[in-house]
């Protein structure tokens, strides 16, 4: 069975599509930090 995960980076190109359009172009996400490699936040089965 294949696991596919969620990182930051996917939560994050999400957000930033989603919450512009629900909030009425009022709110804007912004990812701020660094990292190296992939941050995985979750899989899904």
């Amino acid at each position: 069975m294949e696991m596919d995960y969620i990182d930051v980076n996917e939560i994050s190109s999400y957000l930033n599509r989603e919450v512009p359009e629900a909030t009425g172009q009022k709110q804007h996400p912004v990812k701020k930090g660094e990292a190296e490699g992939q941050v995985v936040l979750g899989r899904v089965r």
